[in-house]
This record gives structure tokens, sequence and C-alpha cells, in this order.
């Protein structure tokens, strides 16, 4: 599975008369990513978005019919093209969801979603297209199947954020911490569909379970967690997590966005007067003794996902590292078992420096003592093996 930096890559060596499809379940960021990262990448400041399903017919994409004089004085007829055809400057036409709409429309666009134009209308030279859709063959979606003929008019990409890609994403949008931490302890919370097969079995016992209270089954996605975000942050404005009855009202919106179970852990994320995150220990002016045991007493699953919500806490606050935050880190790492130190270190550290992560470089340079302790972890845990 390719990742988004990779797709991203891919599209700019496209020739910009090849049209893109973007296909990938729904709430996982397709729409955005096109308009907030390809878009620049590209170069192209203008987006027109339009969307099949609200098309009646082929007159909303070839235009309505006016007679007009021909040259030599006869009346002809001549299409007057859609609004959003008529464009002076390249843009990005994004067609959202371009499978929910009628077969007699997807027909109409494979001219324009071939070479970028429909009968005398052209885009303007450098314009790109691209396509959003969710998948026809997996998943419970009321969408048309595209023919051959159709889907050779693109060149096909899975869109398929991994949770580090998201939470990277999050961080950018400036989603609120609470949700941020959440996440990265519980990365299966975050959409079902990344997680085949395990999605299914719990997909099946929260439909179950819907069913049997009479309620509308829901389940957690990347949009509807920025959304969780920002009812949060509207809380805290508020006094919402303090107040009984605000703070059962905030759980009433987070179940009707993510679901009821998962709101409920969600919930009990919120309740933990000192649960241990990354920001919590990271910036403590005291690495405490409670701190230390937690690490010790880690198993290599929790370690990993602790670690994961650290990596996304450095990445946040790379360019206000200080002296108290790498100190912070050597002493979580140190009180770890020595084969987590190996691991974290070979399968988290290195490879983040590898991609260029500065906060890893940063660390070793506010406390030398970390990079002398790498050696010796791998060292020992070595000799223990």
């Amino acid at each position: 599975m390719a990742t988004l930096a990779e797709i991203a890559q891919s599209c700019l060596y496209l020739p910009a008369h090849k049209s893109v499809m973007l296909t990938g379940c729904h709430g996982c960021g397709k729409t955005e990513w096109v308009s907030n990262t390809l878009a620049g990448l590209w170069g192209l400041t203008r987006i027109v978005t339009w969307h099949p399903a609200h098309a009646a017919d082929t007159g909303d994409v070839t235009g309505l019919p006016e007679k007009v004089k021909s040259i030599s004085g006869e009346l002809v007829t001549k299409f007057c093209p859609p609004e959003w055809m008529l464009q002076t400057e390249p843009v990005l036409l994004l067609i959202d969801e371009a499978n929910r709409g009628t077969k007699l429309v997807q027909n109409a666009i494979m001219q324009l979603t071939n070479n970028g134009n429909y009968g005398d209308v052209h885009l303007p030279k450098g314009s790109r297209i691209v396509a959003c859709i969710n998948p026809d063959n997996y998943g419970d979606y009321t969408v048309g199947t595209m023919d051959n003929a159709q889907k050779s008019r693109f060149v096909w990409f899975d869109f398929k954020p991994t949770v580090q890609e998201t939470l990277e994403y999050f961080i950018k949008k400036g989603v609120n911490q609470r949700v941020i931490d959440y996440i990265s302890d519980h990365p299966i919370d975050l959409d079902f569909e990344h997680f085949d097969p395990v999605h299914k079995d719990m997909m099946e016992a929260i439909e179950a379970q819907a069913q049997a209270a009479n309620q509308i089954p829901v389940f957690p996605n990347c949009r509807n967690w920025e959304c969780v975000g920002e009812v949060v942050d509207a809380a805290e404005k508020d006094n919402g997590l303090t107040d009984p009855f605000k703070r059962k009202c905030v759980l009433i919106a987070v179940q009707g966005l993510v679901g009821v179970n998962i709101a409920a852990n969600f919930n009990e994320y919120l309740n933990r007067a000192r649960a241990i995150n990354a920001d919590l220990v990271l910036t403590a002016n005291v690495f405490t003794p409670d701190f230390e045991q937690t690490f010790k007493d880690m198993d290599a699953p929790a370690a990993q996902t602790f670690f994961d919500g650290v990596k996304v806490w450095m990445k946040q606050h790379e360019d206000s590292l200080e002296e108290l935050h790498a100190h912070n880190f050597l002493q979580l790492m140190q009180s770890m078992k020595v084969d987590i130190q190996r691991t974290l270190i070979q399968e988290s550290i290195l490879p983040a420096q590898r991609k260029g992560d500065l906060w890893v470089s940063k660390l070793s340079d506010l406390c030398p003592d970390i990079k002398m302790f790498y050696v010796a972890a791998i060292k020992m845990a070595k000799k223990a093996g």
C-alpha cells in the first residue's frame, strides 16, 4: 500500500491530461487531501468541486441547448456549457463521489476525464482532474460500478492513510490534543476500515448491539474524530468537561460521532485525572517514581503504543524542544525493559532519524547522554539475548 507521500510524488510525475482517481473509505480525508496537499504540489490555487450525484441528467455536464445562427445564417443548436466548465485560469477540477451519479452522467463525463474538454469547451491548459470515490467492492456503499472504458480514463490510487499519517494531519490542523493522545494510545479506534479483518467483527458486534437497543449503529472515522476535537475545544471553553450536565452533553455528541462504545472509552480516558500520556511525562518538572514504575511494568505492545504517542508529541513540538523534554525522554527510555529499549531504538527511533525527523538529533544535542544510552542499550540487549 502506497503512503500519501508516495501517492503525491507519483502524481507529480503524471502528465496534466491524465486524470487521477482516489478510492478509499468514507471519512478518510480524500477530498481534503486533494484540496490541501495535491493542489499545492501542482501549483493550482483554483479548485472547482463538482458532484455527479447532484446532476439530474447529462445536461448538467453538456449544458443546455440553445438556438444560434451559424456563419451561413442558419439556425443551429449549440450547448451552453455549465458555469463550472468556464474557467480562465488553470484549475483543479475535483469530481467528488464520482461513482454516485447516474449511468448517463458517468458516461457524459468520459470525454471530460479523458482529455479535459467537452465538445468545444476546454479546461485551461495546465488544469488537472481528480476524482474521489468510495469503493464498490467492499463496504456498505450505494455506488455504481464503472466499466473498463471508464476506469481506463484514470490512474488509480488506493487512498488509505496510516494512523501515523492521520495523526500528523491532526497535528497540522491543530486538532485537540486530547484526541491526538487518545488515538495515539488506541490506534484501532481511529477508523475500523484500517484494521481488516478485525474491524469486521467489531462492526458486526456494534450493529447487533445497536439493533437490540433500537438505535442506529455509528462507527468511528478520521473525519468524525476531527469533529470530536472541535467538540472538546468548545467544551473546554465552556467548563464543559467539569460541569456534570455539560459533560453528559459532550458524551452524547461524541456518541453521535464515533459510536457508543468508542465514546465510552474516550470518556473514560478524559476521566483519568493523571493519565500517563506523552505530554504529561515529557513536560513534568520531576520524573516521578510512579512514572518509572509504570514504564518498568509495560509489556512490549503497551510500550510501543505509548512510544507512538511520544513520536507524535515530538513531531508536534520539534521546533520548541527543551533540555527538560530531552532528560525526561531519557529517563522514560531507561525505565523500560532492556529488550523493549532495543526494539524502540531500532524500530522507531532510528527509522525516524533516517526519515529526517529533526527531533531525534535535537534530543541528542540537548542531552548528549541520550546518544550513549542508545549504544549501551543495544549492546546490553544483544548480550542478554
